[in-house]
């Protein structure tokens, strides 16, 4: 696993194919949590985590990205199923980007399609949940990534999260801020009604029809 950050931290790549070489001698090693002597982000990551939240910035290296993340599901394809120490799937990963890769998005959801009724341990959400609620949600919206999810899980859509926000505001007379605590229980469906998504409500109510349910008589993903 050292040898995997290794790779993926030097942008040149050029340990890339000798780490994919140590993997395919031993899959098991992509099981392998990562042990930090900090304790830090990374710790109780596995290989593909820590893939997923690398940021590359040239199309050559997305593309590597991409190549390895694929190398990794076809050697341990239950490796997208792992969480780390947040409770977090490779998809919630994908997910906290406001504009994810489609590509990845859809061979996690092909090696592992129950991943999107995967809720985290720490802010309970699902994955749509994570991918819905980057705020302000702008106008390059990736349709095709949240249109993914809700066709293969529509009745995600309808699960709600509940989060707490601290919001914090000064007053003229004072020089100390006031900080003021909010729950908001919100799902989906809300987010887009709130933003009048019209192609999202049609998106998940044509999943639903293929599934043979309606939204009063959907259950959780698990479905699936």
């Amino acid at each position: 696993v050292l040898g995997f950050v290794l790779a993926f931290d030097d942008y040149s790549f050029d340990k890339l194919p000798l780490v994919q070489e140590v993997f395919r001698l031993h899959p098991q090693s992509l099981e392998v949590e990562l042990e930090t002597i900090e304790g830090g982000a990374r710790a109780g990551m596995v290989a593909i985590h820590l893939c997923l939240v690398m940021c590359y910035r040239s199309e050559e290296q997305r593309a590597r990205q991409l190549r390895i993340i694929s190398f990794i599901l076809s050697v341990r394809p239950v490796t997208a199923t792992f969480t780390n120490k947040f409770g977090e799937t490779p998809l919630h990963l994908i997910c906290q980007h406001s504009m994810p890769c489609i590509t990845s998005l859809r061979l996690i959801l092909y090696a592992a399609p129950n991943s999107t009724n995967l809720r985290t341990n720490v802010s309970h959400k699902l994955p749509l949940h994570v991918l819905m609620g980057h705020r302000p949600m702008g106008p390059n919206l990736n349709i095709e990534a949240i249109s993914a999810l809700v066709t293969h899980c529509p009745a995600a859509a309808m699960e709600r999260a509940v989060e707490e926000r601290l919001s914090f505001s000064f007053s003229s007379s004072s020089d100390n801020a006031m900080s003021e605590r909010t729950v908001e229980d919100w799902s989906p469906l809300d987010r887009a009604r709130e933003r009048n998504l019209q192609w999202f409500i049609g998106t998940m109510d044509r999943a639903l029809h293929n599934l043979g349910v309606s939204r009063m008589t959907s259950r959780p993903c698990a479905f699936k």
